[in-house]
């Protein structure tokens, strides 16, 4: 699967930072064409309400809504039990699909450019 363009395929990287006070959830979505990445948040829990508050921020986002009218496909490798509520979020103009080998190819090197950068740092 290739994107051919801005914003077909949007992948969700939430990452786990450790912090002083315990674990932070970063909520990622990269653009699996240009690996644009939009930050929607940090929040301290992962559960289900943080996911798809997240997904909601990001079909509210402005640099996301600038393609949204031509349709896009939010890529997972997890949720499975939260598809039917995250679709009444992503509808009318976005589609899930759960693959978890295209997931790791789009977030896998962003995540590791984040955290390369910050260690170099």
């Amino acid at each position: 699967m290739k994107a051919t363009r801005p914003g077909e395929f949007i992948c969700l990287c939430p990452v786990t930072i450790p912090t002083v006070e315990g674990e932070s959830h970063v909520f990622l979505f990269i653009d699996a064409y240009s690996s644009f990445a939009i930050n929607t948040g940090v929040e301290p829990s992962g559960d289900a309400e943080a996911v798809l508050k997240h997904i909601y921020l990001l079909t509210e986002h402005d640099d996301f809504k600038k393609n949204i009218k031509m349709g896009y496909t939010l890529v997972l490798n997890d949720y499975y039990d939260l598809a039917h509520r995250i679709k009444s979020i992503i509808q009318p103009h976005g589609k899930i699909l759960f693959d978890e080998d295209f997931h790791e190819k789009i977030c896998k090197p962003a995540v590791e450019s984040m955290f390369r950068r910050m260690i170099e740092k």
